[in-house]
């Protein structure tokens, strides 16, 4: 599947920020359907992404959709959240999360487990979009406040006016 084939634009803007490469290794919470999956699979040639979603229904939908991945080894799909998430010794270059409120919240323990899976310089990215771009900011700011009080760097802010609304990326690594 071509970058801008059928998927959101926020997805498209979100995987070329992140600028994967051939042997990345990534997460991604709340992989919703695999969409994102299916896209960086393709792009993967030693790497993997690994998919997290607290709903089985979108595990199934996501597994469904990506089974020559899954085949391949170039991607895990598991129902969890990520507070309940164990990655053994797996680490990742990449983080992300697109729409997921963890985020803006109190999220110690997601957090927690983030800076504990990263690698050295390894990023997280932040995406959101929501319904209305009155709102875009105030969560852009709720959120890098809650990264940098539980231990991120803040590393980039981007916004982006795509249909319906704005959408921010923040850009982090552990401080």
């Amino acid at each position: 599947m071509a970058l801008t084939e059928k998927i959101a634009s926020r997805f498209v803007w979100a995987l070329e920020l992140l600028d994967i490469q051939p042997d990345d290794r990534i997460l991604e919470i709340g992989c919703g359907h695999g969409v994102a999956v299916s896209v960086i699979g393709d792009m993967l040639d030693q790497g993997r992404v690994t998919a997290i979603d607290r709903s089985y229904d979108m595990v199934e939908l996501a597994r469904q959709k990506n089974q020559g991945h899954l085949k391949s080894g170039k991607a895990v799909i598991q129902p969890v959240s990520l507070d309940r998430a164990d990655f053994g010794d797996e680490r990742f270059d990449r983080i992300f999360a697109i729409n997921v409120s963890l985020f803006e919240q109190q999220a110690d323990r997601g957090l927690d487990i983030i800076k504990a899976t990263l690698v050295p310089a390894g990023r997280l990215y932040v995406i959101f979009q929501p319904p209305n771009s009155s709102k875009t900011r105030e969560l852009a700011d709720r959120t890098i406040r809650n990264l940098e009080a539980n231990g991120f760097a803040i590393e980039r802010v981007s916004f982006k006016d795509l249909d319906p609304a704005t959408a921010t990326c923040i850009e982090a690594t552990v401080a």
